[in-house]
């Protein structure tokens, strides 16, 4: 029997190198691969065939696994250890090992109640695989051999007995469709979006896909640890926006690790962002609309912060306009677990529209205590940026001190400066942002607090109505509704009642009792 060529280096402990991202800059090979199957979703066919060096035989069991729900694709394996808690509980993932090749690895909690990684190893000529320690047994598919092992032993009196699924937020890439060319939303700091279709109930429906910039193929073998350390917060950020529904937060609805770029799968919202709407229409949008926005938004940092949750990145340019017309918090992703680069050289924000090479931080709506400890990220510190964020707004977008270069920028912000708060807000708003826009975080005010008194105050002023509202005459958007008011009378009372029982079944309760705004998805099928 001829030696079984491995698809990859062996190692049981193989962890990812290198992510190629379908989105980063790359040069392309002049020569054509033979016909193949991307590796890669939306790449069209003269760049992915330029970058395949994946065998066929691998790429088709890619797309086999894909509907098979213990595959849960590149997956870090400390984060796939927890699941696997029972002796012979047993799952499939996918790597990239440290010469960047793509490669499964059968990962099992064995009878030593110590976790197990084993190389799966591809005999490409002969088209079979086999467990690397075991080669003598090959089969034609993965699932075989995972079936095999159900019965047959690994090693002494050991079997696979319990497959362990992956979560229903982990959607297959052959569902999703998009061009990293035509498609592109946006970009920022640390991610790029883009317009895509994802195939629901047979009908393909329109989402927003996110990619992060920090996955790209300028990652060498050297930098292993961090590419699994963004793909693992990745998958973290997904495990908890699976838990959101809200009115005011975009509809998550899965992310795609089966194979790179990786993708986070959000609600499509066909109005734009906050930032780009109040430049478009200015001095057309009246104050009331303005105090409408920053309720919306007020209310849904009270239900993030309510779910014990920090955004740590609340701006205009990631607030979203839905369909129906609703303001709505995005981008907890990408922006959310960045870190400063490991010199801790201060970096500031950049709105020049110039390409830089490191992610950059939003220091113009960063509060003081972050400027010298950028980690340091809390409710509070987004109270801050929330203060920020209804500057903007009623100042059509301004950039906060725009005056000011990014170096003095940290320095003002340092000492516990804000811009200037515009008297078109008013008296009793402007009091109520100076109880947010506080250098000391202890002192200011709780989203709970300030989402309660600003409701009082935009009722007394008959702010929340619906007439001349500039956001209806964005083609598509049509907002017949102020707000969601359950979620404004009962959140307090399951506040209350889950307070001893904890954050768990707090979140329980809302994904209970609060159906949310419906999108285009999940009105179809039933669930986010």
């Amino acid at each position: 029997m001829k030696k079984p060529s491995k698809c990859q280096s062996p190692g049981d402990s193989s962890i990812s190198a290198k992510e190629n991202d379908a989105q980063s800059n790359r040069s392309r090979d002049s020569k054509v691969a033979p016909k193949s199957e991307g590796l890669a979703t939306g790449l069209d066919e003269t760049e992915w065939k330029s970058r395949l060096t994946t065998p066929e035989i691998v790429l088709k069991e890619i797309r086999t696994l894909e509907g098979v729900s213990y595959y849960h694709g590149m997956v870090a394996r400390d984060l796939v250890e927890s699941k696997l808690t029972r002796c012979g509980d047993y799952l499939i993932r996918a790597t990239d090992n440290r010469i960047m090749e793509f490669e499964f690895i059968l990962s099992f909690f064995n009878k030593k109640r110590i976790h197990s990684h084993l190389t799966i190893k591809c005999d490409v000529e002969a088209g079979k695989w086999a467990l690397g320690l075991l080669s003598v047994n090959q089969f034609s598919s993965v699932v075989d051999l995972t079936n095999f092992y159900k019965t047959n032993p690994i090693g002494a009196g050991f079997f696979l007995k319990r497959a362990i699924s992956k979560g229903k937020y982990m959607i297959a890439h052959d569902r999703i469709k998009y061009s990293p060319k035509d498609d592109l939303l946006g970009t920022g700091n640390f991610s790029d979006v883009f317009r895509g279709k994802i195939e629901l109930e047979n009908q393909m429906v329109n989402v927003a896909l996110k990619t992060t910039k920090l996955l790209d193929d300028t990652m060498d073998p050297t930098k292993n640890v961090k590419a699994n350390k963004i793909k693992k917060e990745m998958i973290q950020e997904a495990e908890v926006m699976s838990q959101l529904r809200h009115a005011n937060v975009t509809s998550f609805f899965g992310i795609a690790v089966d194979r790179l770029p990786i993708l986070l799968i959000i609600e499509f919202c066909n109005g734009g962002n906050l930032q780009g709407h109040l430049i478009k229409f200015g001095d057309r949008i009246g104050t009331n609309e303005r105090f409408l926005y920053l309720h919306d938004a007020s209310a849904g940092l009270n239900y993030i912060h309510a779910m014990s949750i920090t955004h740590r990145d609340i701006a205009a340019r990631n607030c979203l306009i839905s369909v129906n017309g609703f303001v709505k918090l995005s981008d907890f992703g990408m922006g959310l677990k960045v870190r400063r680069n490991e010199s801790a050289e201060k970096v500031a924000e950049d709105d020049d529209g110039k390409e830089n090479k490191e992610p950059k931080l939003p220091v113009r709506w960063m509060s003081p205590e972050l400027v010298d400890t950028p980690d340091a990220f809390s409710k509070m510190s987004d109270m801050w940026s929330l203060g920020i964020l209804a500057y903007e707004i009623f100042t059509n977008a301004t950039k906060p001190f725009f005056n000011l270069d990014d170096t003095d920028v940290m320095q003002t912000v340092k000492s516990g400066k804000h811009p200037p708060l515009p008297l078109s807000m008013g008296p009793d708003l402007i009091r109520l942002l100076k109880d947010v826009l506080v250098a000391a975080p202890t002192q200011r005010t709780t989203a709970d607090k300030f989402y309660n008194e600003l409701h009082v105050l935009c009722t007394q002023k008959g702010a929340l109505s619906l007439n001349g509202l500039t956001i209806n005459q964005i083609r598509g958007i049509s907002r017949k509704r102020v707000e969601h008011v359950t979620y404004r009378k009962l959140s307090y009372a399951i506040r209350m009642v889950t307070r001893e029982i904890g954050v768990m079944h707090h979140r329980r309760c809302w994904l209970m009792l609060f159906g949310g705004e419906r999108s285009e998805v999940s009105s179809r099928t039933g669930s986010f």
